[in-house]
């Protein structure tokens, strides 16, 4: 039978326990660089308001938004009858929010808080709302993708760049308690906050307030209602989920946890002796500190989240936070881990207190905590003492068994578990427990298996023998080339080569029969080596990120970006003056040339984030193009930038080139032919789209999120061919002309530019960081019009088109009007005037580019014809087209 409410069907509505404070604030203020933080509040006035839907609960959290007084929490009032007996209020109608006084119950609505989601497609800042969607879409199970949600922002939303802190609101098909859901959310993974689902847990509704002109980041989108395909969220929670809530209860009916004062030797007698308020008053007093008033709620002094965020127990053992406020989640500790935390964990090396291979007394800060617990008072000499009695005991028991299977279930695991037992003592009970398995089985046994038996276990989900090498860390192995890779060098090598490096730290692993293990075996057996599908390239992600489902490792590296100093020095000056005259020389045009600027600078700013345009710069040979190539890789580092030859696109299918940049420097491009517009249409997704098809030589095509950006060099004005309506090249022409490009060389004007930048890099990199964008650069918009872009245009058109633009312009040809036209009278003509043979496909693309419509096969003078019509034209009947020609033929046209 449940302890806990069963889960709820489908009803009329639901309700929410609304509190007002009398006064403090139940929001965050900024005020300038100045955080004050949500107020004490001690007594709230109750209010329990019904709730019908998803659009009903968004219309009361918008109606909250601007009221900082008032919060929720999930659990139902019990009323003031109640109160007047369990928490009798100090004023007429002003409650504590103690547990005593609020029921658990089923809610259709649950809030879930997202406070570190990193988006890799969306700013959160920019685009809050499709950094949500890619969140539900990368973090919740499918039933909740279609689904209406309420989202508010996070009072600090927009304060840590490329976070997105999130409330959302969810209607559940199905009402169910907080720990149902809980148990739900530890099933399955989900990476939310949990401790929203505490009865009596506070739900911040109100938006922050920004105080003397303070900005608010996200510029006043804090809030909305998603509307999906469905009202509600079809969730349904396994049985066997919603049997392991029962085992969980919050707030007002704490865990049924272990009593530490009865565990053995040191920790117990510590426990027994400083229970968690005498940690608080003598031990952590600058850390903690109790609620006025209050011996349960606590404020941490070094948390970010709610004052007044942690709690305490009833019986003062525990210490547990229930606001987001302690760095070890929402587990409850005992005055020993709580001292031993915060007294001592800085001793850890990062990650060791999470890592399953390390056992906590293998933990610096264990080892520190004993040491210092042993010159208490109260506490010296337990370790030993105790130590020495439980070897006593447990040397007993193995005597006292009288059976095999005794000494297997009950007596070995106990030596096992035991903390306090030293190696010598470990080895005294195998020698015991070796003989007693000899008397009992009357069979050889070694002693081997006896010290397997008492050895002591791990944490439970340790995998194996000893933790990781400070060597093995940095390695992952890519399955794409069944390879390791090390994620600090980038290096790549096979397993023959990983063994032949690394066998030779394993010998400290060499087994009873003098066998040496392979090193990449216990990459793979016991240390949790991480597989990844390949090597990709993710700014700002972590070592071993996610992408479209699969984890890959991560080649970007920041190792290489130069220092920025604070203030120049005059030579730092010179340098990015010489760096900024030369793009004055280049690009006279004030316009041309910032925005080009603008774009030099969001790749160094933003790495990663994608324009979805490229420049096209050409100039006569050794003019300076490639000097942006240089200049790039020693601001961005130089693994971030890297050129790409324009012969690549012309002769290979594979785009492995896609992957591994920021910026891409595609050099001598000169795409001429008849396949030139098929190579720019090649490259038009990887500009444009956010997630790219990579085909990369022997292995299968993938999908990858897009990162890098283009820039393209050439020494041709025409170098790449432009129709009208092109709209991903920005197009530019140095200024500087072959003859001048010569002296320049001869002054030694370009050793200077370049020495600049490979001696200065920090300087340019202060400039790009600090000097203002050109308020026509837009990343996501369509590359800016120039001079320059014109004139490629008309370049790129050819002999056909030039031919087919005058006869529809001049007109006076048969079959051949502004607006009806024959393509078989147009493709003769142009053949007659260019004495070619023309391709009636070739032309038949261009009248679509040219904004015809092709309506079929028509007679007209008796010769069936393949007619186009303008837009204008686009509702003639037949013999409408046919008097149109038959008019223009006259100079008559139909429309003129």
């Amino acid at each position: 039978m449940s302890a806990l409410p069963e889960p709820a069907p489908v009803t009329g509505g639901d309700t929410l326990t609304v509190l007002k404070s009398i006064g403090p604030k139940l929001t965050k203020s900024f005020d300038g660089d100045t955080v004050i933080p949500y107020g004490l509040a001690k007594t709230f006035s109750v209010e329990s308001v019904p709730v019908k839907d998803i659009d009903g609960l968004s219309m009361r959290l918008k109606y909250l938004a601007p009221k900082p007084l008032r919060c929720i929490i999930r659990g139902a009032f019990k009323g003031d009858a109640a109160a007047q007996t369990l928490a009798p209020p100090t004023r007429p109608g002003q409650y504590q929010r103690v547990g005593e006084l609020f029921d658990e119950t089923p809610h259709h609505w649950w809030c879930a808080d997202h406070d570190d989601f990193e988006p890799m497609l969306w700013d959160p800042v920019t685009h809050p709302e499709e950094a949500i969607r890619e969140l539900i879409e990368s973090e919740y199970p499918p039933e909740f993708h279609t689904a209406s949600y309420h989202w508010q922002l996070s009072a600090s939303a927009g304060r840590k760049p490329g976070v997105l802190k999130v409330h959302l609101w969810w209607w559940l098909e199905t009402a169910y308690t907080g720990p149902q859901i809980e148990a739900w959310v530890r099933a399955t993974k989900v990476k939310v906050d949990i401790v929203t689902l505490r009865k009596i847990q506070v739900h911040y509704t109100a938006h922050p307030i920004f105080l003397n002109g303070t900005p608010d980041p996200m510029a006043g989108r804090r809030c909305g209602l998603h509307r999906g395909e469905i009202a509600a969220v079809p969730l349904i929670i396994p049985q066997d989920v919603l049997d392991a809530s029962d085992q969980r209860t919050h707030a007002g009916g704490d865990l049924d946890l272990t009593d530490p004062t009865t565990k053995p030797g040191v920790i117990g007698a510590f426990c027994k002796a400083y229970p968690i308020s005498r940690v608080i008053a003598e031990i952590l007093p600058d850390l903690f500190a109790y609620a006025a008033g209050s011996d349960r709620r606590v404020t941490w002094f070094g948390g970010n989240g709610a004052a007044e965020g942690c709690y305490v127990t009833d019986d003062d053992w525990y210490l547990g936070n229930s606001h987001n406020t302690s760095p070890h989640g929402d587990r409850l500790q005992n005055a020993w881990d709580v001292v031993r935390l915060y007294k001592f964990g800085h001793l850890d090396e990062e990650g060791d207190a999470d890592d399953p291979m390390i056992a906590v007394h293998e933990l610096a800060s264990h080892r520190a905590m004993v040491a210092w617990v042993e010159g208490l008072p109260e506490i010296k000499g337990t370790v030993a003492t105790t130590a020495q009695t439980a070897c006593t005991q447990h040397l007993a028991a193995i005597e006292a068994a009288v059976e095999v299977s005794v000494l297997r279930s009950t007596v070995a695991p106990a030596i096992q578990a035991a903390k306090d037992l030293e190696p010598l003592d470990r080895e005294l009970l195998a020698q015991a427990l070796k003989s007693r398995l000899i008397a009992l089985t009357h069979s050889p046994v070694g002693i081997d298996i006896a010290r397997d038996m008492v050895a002591p276990v791990r944490n439970a989900d340790a995998p194996g023998e000893d933790h990781v090498p400070e060597w093995a860390k940095p390695w992952v192995f890519r399955t794409d080339k069944d390879h390791f890779f090390n994620l600090d060098t980038g290096e790549s090598v096979s397993i023959t080569g990983f063994n032949m490096v690394h066998d030779r730290e394993m010998h400290r692993f060499m087994d009873r029969d003098g066998n040496i293990p392979a090193a990449s075996q216990y990459c793979k057996l016991f240390w949790n080596v991480r597989t990844v599908a390949g090597v990709g390239y993710m700014p700002g992600a972590t070592p071993v990120f996610e992408m479209l489902g699969t984890l890959w490792a991560n080649s970007y590296s920041d190792k290489d970006i130069p220092a920025v100093p604070p203030v120049l020095t005059d030579a730092e000056g010179a340098a990015v003056a010489i760096v900024q005259a030369h793009l004055q020389k280049m690009l006279p045009d004030d316009r041309e040339r910032e925005l080009l600027i603008a774009w030099l600078a969001h790749n160094t700013r933003h790495p990663g984030v994608k324009i979805r345009w490229a420049p096209f710069l050409s100039s006569a040979p050794g003019g300076g193009k490639t000097f942006f190539l240089d200049l790039l890789g020693m601001v961005m580092g130089s693994g971030n930038v890297a050129p790409l030859d324009a012969g690549v696109l012309c002769k290979s299918d594979f785009t492995g080139w896609a992957l591994g940049a920021a910026v891409r420097c595609i050099e001598e491009v000169k795409l001429h032919g008849e396949n030139a517009h098929d190579i720019t249409n090649k490259l038009k997704q990887f500009h444009t789209n956010n997630v790219i098809d990579v085909h990369q030589k022997g292995r299968d095509p993938f999908r990858a999120i897009n990162k890098t950006n283009y820039l393209l060099l050439s020494n041709f004005d025409d170098g790449i061919p432009l129709e009208k309506g092109e709209r991903r090249y920005f197009v530019l022409q140095s200024a500087i002309g072959i003859d001048e490009t010569q002296a320049m060389s001869e002054d030694g004007y370009f050793k200077r530019l370049f020495t600049a930048v490979q001696t200065f890099p920090g300087a340019i990199r202060k400039w790009l960081l600090e000097c203002p964008m050109h308020p026509d650069f837009d990343p996501d918009g369509h590359a800016p019009m120039t001079g320059a872009k014109a004139h490629l245009i008309e370049l790129s058109k050819n002999f056909v088109v030039v031919a087919a633009e005058e006869i529809i312009e001049e007109g006076g040809v048969a079959g051949v009007s502004k607006h009806v036209l024959s393509s078989n009278c147009l493709i003769a003509e142009i053949s007659e005037r260019t004495k070619k043979t023309i391709s009636g496909p070739n032309v038949h693309a261009l009248l679509k580019n040219l904004g015809y419509h092709f309506v079929g096969r028509v007679k007209w003078r008796k010769k069936p014809h393949r007619f186009w019509v303008s837009v204008a034209a686009k509702d003639f009947t037949q013999e409408q087209m046919r008097q149109t020609l038959d008019n223009a033929m006259a100079n008559n046209d139909f429309l003129d």
